[in-house]
């Protein structure tokens, strides 16, 4: 069974010697998230991540952020995985990385056009970001656009 973003929330929390405010710990998830489809080409966990105005979040743990489960689920490779972003970005503060996801990640940019600034919902739903569009980063940079890619 694949690890939940609940799993991800409580390793990336375990693994950080102060505890990430709420911000970041979304932050930090997305990076990993991101990073594991553009290395992997798979998600480190199956979640529907929304493009909200403080740059992406996981429905699930925006509906529930006290829920903790297993920081143990990850394998090795993807606990390597989730240290690579942690060592680059885990001492940021949630607005360091709330300003890095507006200005790096193309996807959530893309998925944001034609929304007003602090428009959450499109149609009553949150706007997804769908992997389709982070597996196609690679892409659309060598098109010429800054897609972050893949971690700064």
């Amino acid at each position: 069974m694949k690890p939940t973003i609940y799993d991800l929330d409580s390793f990336i929390c375990s693994q950080l010697p102060v505890h990430p405010g709420k911000v970041a710990r979304h932050k930090l998830a997305y990076a990993v998230h991101r990073y594991s489809v553009i290395k992997t080409g798979e998600p480190i966990v199956d979640s529907l991540v929304a493009a909200l105005p403080l740059g992406p979040c996981f429905v699930e743990l925006l509906e529930n952020p006290d829920r903790k489960d297993d920081p143990d689920a990850f394998s090795a490779e993807a606990r390597a995985l989730i240290h690579t972003v942690l060592d680059k970005l885990g001492a940021m503060s949630g607005r360091a990385l709330a300003a890095r996801s507006h200005k790096n990640y193309y996807e959530w940019r893309m998925m944001r056009e034609g929304m007003r600034p602090n428009q959450v919902k499109q149609n009553g739903q949150y706007v997804v970001i769908p992997l389709s569009m982070i597996h196609s980063l690679p892409y659309v940079e060598r098109a010429g656009a800054d897609v972050g890619y893949p971690l700064l």
